[in-house]
């Protein structure tokens, strides 16, 4: 999961089950920049991350009573500052990282680990992911990402981490192909994706809201096709539901968390899990 890092899981699927929001199709509607995340400096919230448990590698006669079970990761992001990458101004989002007194009692270990992604702050497309040391805050793995809709799902532990495109014109092309001077193909750029979308209306807090439904496709390298789903409301820094589905099977869901009582009261206190990233 996430190197000795302290994650937030927790199991809860009766809770974050919870009903499925109400959903009516809506052709016209707002431009998808009205949906755009609103971001400032200091500001911070929480993902939960829904995951079925995955085999252990045991023989099958050992996994003969294996159950799978649902297990939730929270996450906690911070905007830290307003920072220039490669001449374009981003937001610096920390994810997971600890706090002076939580980095007190990590183990003395140099694998435990928090990641940073930049957002363009024009057009708020994905510009970097990186994964950071805990104790020395060193940059053990990063990649840089164009401009338009990519994914980047599986660099941050079991979060869906594709970012779509809220410029007009970026959304509903092909994934550029980059070719040699002969013409020949080299690939697409890294992490690239396609966007489709739509607008819906939604139940948030008992009241019917419009919102933004964008769906990023990209194939993984085996060339099983991986599909993310977000749910955008506007005045919100993040979606505020998502799914990530694989060769047309769902393997993860999420939701924002607000930091309300209703929320504390739904959310036990979370345990540490072990780092499988």
């Amino acid at each position: 999961m996430k190197m000795g890092n302290v994650a937030r899981a927790l199991i809860f699927a009766a809770w974050f089950a919870g009903p499925t929001p109400a959903i009516s199709a809506d052709t016209a509607g707002p431009k998808r920049a009205d949906f755009a995340p609103v971001l400032k400096v200091g500001a911070k919230w929480r993902v939960a991350v829904e995951k079925m448990s995955e085999a252990p590698g045991l023989s099958k006669e050992k996994l003969v009573d294996w159950k799978p079970s649902k297990f939730v990761v929270v996450y906690r992001f911070f905007v830290e500052a307003l920072e220039e990458v490669g001449s374009e101004p981003c937001f610096r989002i920390s994810i997971d990282a600890p706090t002076d007194e939580e980095r007190k009692k990590l183990p003395p270990f140099d694998y435990c680990c928090y990641w940073r992604i930049y957002l363009r702050q024009v057009g708020f497309a994905l510009k970097k992911v990186e994964r950071v040391n805990d104790r020395t805050g060193r940059v053990q793995a990063s990649t840089m990402f164009e401009s338009g809709p990519v994914d980047a799902t599986d660099w941050v532990g079991i979060l869906p981490l594709a970012f779509p495109a809220f410029q007009e014109g970026q959304f509903d092309q092909e994934p550029p192909v980059r070719r040699r001077k002969d013409g020949s193909s080299m690939g697409t750029p890294s992490g690239h994706c396609r966007q489709t979308e739509g607008t819906t209306r939604i139940q948030v807090a008992g009241k019917e809201t419009e919102a933004l439904r964008i769906t990023l496709e990209k194939k993984d390298n085996d060339g099983f096709p991986g599909h993310t789903t977000q749910t955008w409301v506007k005045g919100e820094p993040w979606w505020t539901e998502a799914t990530y589905d694989r060769d047309g099977r769902q393997e993860r869901s999420a939701k924002l968390l607000k930091d309300d009582k209703e929320d504390r009261k739904a959310i036990p206190e979370p345990v540490t899990p072990e780092n499988n990233s």
